[in-house]
Parts: C-alpha cells; structure tokens; sequence
C-alpha cells in the first residue's frame, strides 16, 4: 500500500507539473491513462490490505473480549461465595478491562510499525549510499588553472558508456568548445570536470591536481558553472544573482547584469530588480532565465568557467552582446564551453570535437575546417542551416 500510495504522488505531482504538455496532446482527464492506472492501483492496494488485515483484527478483538468475559466469569462466582469482597471484584475486572484495552491499541499500532519499517527502509537506501569519496588530506589547487583529461571513460551506469578513453587538455586563460552531434556525451564532460561524478577509469586534473584529491570546496570555490537547464529560486531577480557571490558589491551585481543582459528584462518589469521569478523561475521566459544564470555565473568571478550551452535560449541580437561582453570578463580565465551555434564555436582557442562519446578531432578553427573531417562537415551543416528561410 505504501508503494502504491508513492507511486500515486508521484504521478499526480507529474499530472499538475506538466499540464502545458498533456493538454497538448490532449492527455488530460480520464484520457490520462497513467494517471487513472497509479489511481486504481492505489485503492486495489488499500482493498486488499483492508481484505487481509480486517478479519484478523476482528479476531483479535473478539478474542480480548473473551478472554475479559472469562475472568468475569471467573470472578463473579468468587464473589458471590464470599471467597472476595465485591470490591475485590469489581477491582480485578477493572484492572484486567484496562489490560485488554491495552492490548488493543497495541494491536493497533502494527500496522503504523510496519509502515514505519517502509519509510525506514528508504531512509536507510539513501543514508548507505556511498558519496564521493573525500581525500584524508586534500591538495590544494595551483594557479594555473589548467583542466587536463587523460583517457577519462565514464557510464551512468556499467553496460553503456557515455565517455570513452577521452583525452584533452584546457590550457589556464584559454577558451575550449566543445561541439558534436546530441548524445556525444558533451554535457557528461561538464559533470564529471565539475565532479558530479567520478570517472569510471583515468583522471581528471585541475589545476595540477587530480580532482578526486580536491577538497569539494576548493573546487567549487574555483568553478562557475551555467548549465543547460537553468533553476532559479522563488526570490527575486537580484537576490537569485546574488547567489553567486552573497559578499559582491551592488555595482558587481549590475556589472554582472549589464553583461549578461538581464538589465534589458529589469526595464521591463514593473517591479524591476524586486520581481519575484517563481519556482525554478516559471514566471520567466527560458531566455530570461538563462541570462539570469548567467550573470550569477559571472558574479562569482571563478577563474574556471563551464558552459553547458549557455546561450541556447537567448535571441541572436542579446547573444551578440553577451559574447561581447563574455569576452571582457573571460580574458584571464580558463573557459570550457558546450556549444552549438557557430558565433559561439568559431572565437574559441581550441574545438574539441565528440562523436559517440570519443574525441576524433582536436584543433582550431581554421585548423579543422582544412582537415575536412567531422568538424568541417558539422560546421558546413550548421552554416547551411544558418541561411534557412520561410517563403
């Protein structure tokens, strides 16, 4: 019951999350099957553990309340005979009805037990789960903020890799792209340099270190990270980018913002900086957002910088200017990008390119674009894309 119950929570959280979605495609009511399916599962469940517990209970009962009829029974006639005072009797019966009703509450918090014993479980699933080891004593990071990947492999799980035999290093103050086909594993490569995850086999380093050795502190203190899926808090626009750095200055917080374009949105708010942006930032656009993740990335003014396609959801003219403005701020950092669009791709240092999860070709720009390899035929496509029209 309790398994049916969760997953009936879950789909009823899924079936209010995802209403955009299911009216869509017309997944809404009794047509969401999934829905009605965890539903009628759920009362099966509390059916059945109804069917099963009921008769044993009333068992129970009946069985407490002979066993209190006995001793009545067992009393009375002691009383009558003058053996005990019907004070002495009317005690005992007493004592013995409050027993038995003893009894019964205890009868009654089986079920709460076992139902405890679930939760527990599940408590205990997630207190056994091994974290990331952290070294005895950790290394600290140079300054020279290089990340170097030495035939790194990694899978979410042991039957299919996502990363394999991966080489590459980022120079410190240089920008590497990293580009390939959906599926490639780029995004994985941001995880695992941000130590979401270990690798599987060889090492990562950063900044002369290998990051199994870091302090998750340090490294973090040495990362600022922009990912794909931006999450904002439910606060307001100013306090989410000011999550970066809770010490910056005012003018840093507007420096941040200029850069990232996020005054551009303020201008249009009537509650400008105080606009309250919602759970996960719903109530604004996934540009928005995006440009709001930004600028809390560069407010925290790490040296290292991980880009998860940074720029997917901003409009051409808003990307311009925070490329512009990216640059500024990135001339002595070390920036590792995720990318698809070629403004961002072509001005970087070094491209590494990934197919299935294996680097198969390293260099820059105009130095893969004569190889005319697997870079040459993306960016012929991405450029042949670039001039698609409606007519």
């Amino acid at each position: 019951m309790d398994r049916a119950a969760a997953a009936a929570n879950a789909r009823i959280i899924e079936y209010v999350q995802a209403q955009p979605v299911l009216r869509a495609y017309g997944y809404v009511g009794d047509a969401n099957q999934s829905l009605q399916k965890v539903l009628l599962q759920q009362r099966h469940a509390s059916n059945r553990h109804l069917k099963s517990t009921i008769p044993g209970s009333i068992i129970f009962r009946i069985a407490v309340q002979l066993v209190l009829l006995l001793v009545v029974i067992a009393i009375v006639p002691l009383a009558l005979g003058a053996q005990i005072s019907p004070a002495t009797a009317i005690a005992l019966i007493a004592v013995v009805a409050q027993f038995t009703s003893s009894v019964s509450t205890v009868a009654d918090l089986g079920g709460g037990i076992r139902m405890a014993r679930s939760s527990l479980r599940k408590i205990a699933d997630i207190l056994n789960a091994k974290p990331l080891p952290v070294p005895d004593k950790p290394a600290r990071p140079s300054s020279q903020y290089e990340v170097r990947l030495e035939g790194a492999s990694f899978g979410y799980d042991s039957h299919s890799p996502v990363i394999q035999n991966v080489s590459f290093s980022v120079p410190s103050k240089t920008t590497v792209a990293i580009v390939g086909p959906s599926g490639s594993g780029k995004s994985t490569l941001i995880k695992l340099i941000a130590r979401f995850y270990d690798v599987d086999s060889g090492r990562i380093d950063f900044a002369d270190s290998d990051i199994r050795e870091l302090a998750t502190e340090d490294l973090m203190q040495h990362i600022s990270l922009v990912f794909q899926d931006v999450y904002l808090f439910d606060d307001t626009i100013w306090e989410n980018i000011r999550i970066g750095n809770e010490q910056a200055t005012d003018e840093q917080v507007l420096r941040a913002s200029r850069i990232a374009q996020v005054e551009e949105i303020i201008r249009r708010l009537p509650a400008g900086w105080d606009t309250n942006v919602g759970e996960g930032g719903h109530s604004l656009s996934g540009g928005e957002r995006q440009r709001i993740s930004i600028a809390r990335a560069i407010l925290k003014n790490a040296p290292v910088i991980l880009l998860d396609e940074a720029t997917s959801a901003i409009d051409p003219e808003n990307e311009a200017a925070f490329l512009e403005g990216l640059a500024e701020v990135t001339t002595d950092k070390t920036v590792l990008m995720v990318a698809h669009r070629l403004s961002t791709i072509q001005g970087a240092d070094q491209i590494v390119f990934l197919r299935e999860g294996t680097v198969t070709e390293i260099g820059s720009h105009d130095e893969l674009l004569k190889l005319n390899g697997d870079y040459a035929a993306f960016w012929r496509e991405r450029a042949k894309a670039s001039s698609w029209s409606i007519t």
